[in-house]
């Protein structure tokens, strides 16, 4: 008997409360945390792929990974992504291939650790060390030192019969060997986003399954659980198996792609709003349902242009929605570096 299903009249109940707004998908051109157009293409397309390999989980046991940048609090992603960009604002060269390969565990934890509100460095930043000098290591040797190669290379595919589609280039680098390639999906995000690549192939492309993404699939209902066992583990965050693990996430892979065709959105453009959105409203371990976040999360709203603006964009369609219970179910207890 399956573990779990999905629930596709709750799908259509979600694509539902999501059709209601008229949304403005992000170009990943925020000047806190993403490179100017002004940035040279090789860099700037470094930068994303290098970020992108090292953002996976940044919270720590000591708390919650949050910052002031710029007069803007932020949180975990966000708030590494912020700090990079102020590097490279700073020292362009840091984030050449020839450098990175040689970083220091030092060198990670002071470029991501902050003094406001309170002092506080990234989780884990020994093996983002390694991840970034392998990424680095390979990309002079493999392609020349430009991730950009590996986008000409493939031609615009992501998979390809001869195994030279970028998703499958990207298998070489330790930080992207994920199964699931969340962190791939990622950086084709945020390349297409910035005209990088064209995709030639769009149907290969979609979300990229993370925690926040695990804990809206079983918050919303779209994927529920029928194990038992199953259920009680993620409740009482008791450590699951890899094999739970990857089947929890490919049943939330398939559940969101079924809400982007239900309302007719590129899975990548749902992600944003889904991952915004997600963060903002269904924390751990109480969610905020119907009224807006504090001021500290409300930068996801930018990208409202018009809707019902008053609580959670999932809203009524969200099987969670101010029910306690459900608040219970969380992404599972997993130790990774893909997410």
């Amino acid at each position: 008997m399956a573990s779990l299903s999905i629930d596709i009249a709750q799908i259509n109940r979600f694509a539902e409360s999501i059709k209601r707004f008229d949304w403005v998908l992000d170009t990943f051109e925020d000047p806190l945390l993403y490179p100017d157009k002004k940035t040279g293409l090789t860099l700037s397309a470094n930068f994303f792929f290098f970020l992108a390999a090292i953002d996976h989980r940044t919270h720590t046991d000591k708390g919650t990974y949050e910052g002031i940048i710029n007069g803007a609090k932020l949180t975990g992603a966000e708030l590494m992504w912020a700090l990079a960009k102020k590097r490279l604002r700073e020292d362009q060269t840091f984030f050449s291939p020839k450098r990175l390969s040689k970083v220091s565990v030092d060198e990670i934890i002071n470029l991501f650790q902050v003094t406001e509100p309170r002092p506080m460095r990234i989780a884990g930043p020994e093996e983002r060390t390694v991840l970034l000098r392998d990424c680095a290591e390979k990309l002079q040797t493999n392609f020349a030192g430009s991730i950009l190669n590996a986008v000409s290379q493939s031609g615009g595919w992501l998979f390809r019969e001869d195994g030279q589609g970028f998703l499958q280039q990207l298998k070489q680098f330790m930080a992207y060997e994920d199964p699931m390639n969340k962190k791939s999906f990622l950086l084709v995000k945020f390349l297409e986003r910035r005209h990088f690549i064209n995709i030639r192939d769009p149907g290969n492309s979609h979300v990229p399954v993370d925690n926040i993404l695990l804990r809206l699939a079983f918050r919303t209902g779209i994927v529920k659980m029928i194990d038992y066992d199953l259920d009680r583990k993620i409740r009482s965050n008791e450590v699951i198996s890899q094999e739970q693990e990857r089947t929890l996430r490919q049943f939330t892979l398939e559940a969101f792609n079924k809400v982007a065709l239900s309302i007719n959105m590129n899975a990548t453009h749902l992600d944003d709003i889904l991952w915004e959105f997600g963060r903002a409203h269904c924390g751990v371990p109480k969610p905020v349902c119907s009224t807006l976040p504090g001021i500290s999360y409300q930068r996801p709203y930018r990208m409202i242009r018009s809707g019902p603006i008053g609580e959670c964009p999932f809203g009524r369609g969200c099987a969670g929605y101010e029910r306690p219970k459900i608040w219970e179910l969380k992404e599972p207890n997993f130790k990774t570096i893909y997410y």
